[in-house]
């Protein structure tokens, strides 16, 4: 999850500062037992990152895709899936992958919102129902050129 604070020196000024902050939960499957782990469900995603090689700025929006497969034995279900860098949307339409199934993301670039002017390096973070990968990181890498 992303967020941001934003503080005032008193109640009148108009001045600020705003933090950015990431928070990642993950669920505590310590207690489930060797039978439960062996019926989880596992999640294996086809990439590690989608590099993008080099793309400008100018460049419209487009879209890239990346497939979760659950290899488990019960229903992988993604309790979030987000990027928090402003250049990079995240969309999924089933978030519950029965399992040997799988489902489509796609990864939207925004080329005009990178805030860099040498590289794109976001991470897309997945967080699941998966006890030995309850977070998962997909990266989005390109070299920014004029």
């Amino acid at each position: 999850t992303t967020d941001s604070l934003t503080f005032y020196p008193d109640a009148r000024s108009t001045e600020s500062k705003t933090i950015e902050t990431v928070v990642i939960l993950e669920e505590n499957f310590s207690k489930l037992t060797a039978e439960q782990l062996a019926k989880a469900p596992v999640l294996d995603t086809d990439v590690t990152a989608i590099d993008l090689k080099q793309l400008s700025k100018s460049a419209k929006p487009f879209t890239e895709h990346f497939t979760i497969t659950n290899r488990g034995k019960s229903p992988l279900i993604i309790r979030g899936i987000a990027c928090p860098d402003p250049a990079v949307e995240v969309t999924m339409k089933d978030k519950t992958i029965k399992p040997g199934k799988s489902a489509r993301v796609d990864v939207t670039i925004t080329p005009a919102k990178i805030t860099s002017n040498e590289l794109l390096n976001a991470r897309i973070n997945i967080i699941a129902n998966d006890p030995a990968h309850p977070s998962t990181m997909v990266r989005v890498v390109g070299e920014i050129i004029p």
